[in-house]
């Protein structure tokens, strides 16, 4: 949880951190302030959940990537069947027909 102190808290911007849209909520930087050093899990997430809550409120970005499955093989490649997340685990249980 702390990658939301790295991009949304006022204190990271860049070069310390990754809040390059420069995004400012005194609230939510005290949230994570607090979430960073709660021992106690149960109130830890409170803080976190409830930081979380204002910053889907700021609605503060806009992501315009998307990810797009597409690929291209030889008729040699056998047992492939890509992944959803387009990661590269599909290979792990890819042969090569020596002779197609």
């Amino acid at each position: 949880p702390d990658i939301l102190h790295y991009i949304f808290h006022s204190s990271s911007k860049p070069p310390e951190g990754g809040n390059r849209g420069g995004y400012l909520n005194k609230k939510v930087d005290d949230l994570l302030d607090k979430a960073r050093v709660t021992p106690d899990f149960q109130e830890r997430k409170r803080l976190y959940d409830e930081a979380e809550r204002l910053i889907v409120a700021d609605y503060p970005y806009r992501f315009l990537w998307y990810s797009v499955n597409i690929y291209a093989m030889s008729k040699r490649v056998e047992g492939f069947q890509i992944a959803p997340d387009e990661s590269l685990a599909s290979l792990a249980r890819v042969s090569l027909h020596p002779s197609r």
